[in-house]
């Protein structure tokens, strides 16, 4: 049984937390002893965490159905949907040999926990480099350097302005694609204590903010990608100002070189 791919879909079954003595049973019942049970963090970046992957356009659902190998073992699969208070919450584990990857998500709605629980799966698998070979990363676009350093710098530094007034002013600047803003799933809690999740990318960089309303999270996440950008000019105008020192220093050493050798020509031609 258990070297077989198999396939076992539970339907609205009962509402178990992601305890890892409880899931490590539960798998094992169904799919055979583990040794490793990995289980996903409680908040993943969904696919703005998958966007350097060879997805093909496919959702992050699709991608692990057609899973059946990893590490050369058929891969089992368990997915479990259930209701906890006001909503869907789905389940999804996969095993092969003696591991196993476990994740879960709530959503409204079922087919969002689904969307959630599928992205955060494959991120772990990502994160744990156990994808197979055609969904590896592909090779990133390298945006390209912040070269007006001091009008941004300036941009950052206005007082009173807004982060994400900011991040697109910043981007004006440079001339490259304005930032995107992604609501991500709410972390657990009461409905009316929930937090929310907005993430922010720039090109390649990423940043996630949180907050009590999807204003607050989407300042927070505005202003760690600000923050990034400034240290991120601060080493550059470092190394700048470190370069034409270090050139200046050379230039000097020419200079009094040179006027050494002028003195000690002149004194041969006295001599």
């Amino acid at each position: 049984m258990c070297s077989e791919n198999i396939w076992r879909r539970i339907d609205y079954g009962n509402f178990f937390p992601l305890e890892l003595e409880y899931w490590k049973s539960y798998i094992e019942e169904n799919f055979g002893p583990i040794k490793i049970l990995h289980i996903a963090p409680a908040i993943t970046p969904a696919m703005e965490s998958l966007k350097n992957l060879s997805l093909k356009d496919k959702s992050a659902a699709a991608i692990l159905n057609e899973l059946t190998f990893i590490n050369d073992f058929p891969v089992s699969h368990l997915w479990h949907f259930a209701h906890h208070k006001m909503d869907a919450v789905v389940t999804i584990a996969l095993k092969w040999d003696d591991v196993a990857v476990v994740t879960q998500r709530l959503g409204r709605q079922k087919r969002t926990a689904k969307r959630y629980a599928s992205e955060s799966l494959l991120h772990m698998l990502n994160q744990l480099e156990l994808l197979p070979r055609n969904l590896h990363e592909i090779i990133p676009f390298e945006s390209e350097e912040f070269s007006t350093c001091t009008l941004i710098d300036l941009i950052i530094d206005k007082p009173n302005w807004h982060p994400v007034s900011k991040l697109y002013e910043i981007q004006q600047a440079r001339k490259r694609p304005p930032p995107r803003f992604e609501t991500m799933q709410e972390e657990n809690g009461s409905n009316w204590r929930r937090k929310k999740i907005v993430t922010v990318t720039c090109e390649n960089c990423t940043m996630t903010g949180s907050g009590p309303s999807l204003k607050r999270a989407k300042f927070m996440a505005a202003h760690k990608l600000v923050q990034w950008i400034k240290d991120k000019i601060t080493i550059i105008l470092e190394k700048t100002d470190s370069r034409v020192q270090r050139e200046e220093d050379v230039s000097d050493t020419i200079t009094s070189s040179i006027h050494l050798e002028s003195q000690t020509a002149l004194q041969t031609e006295g001599i």
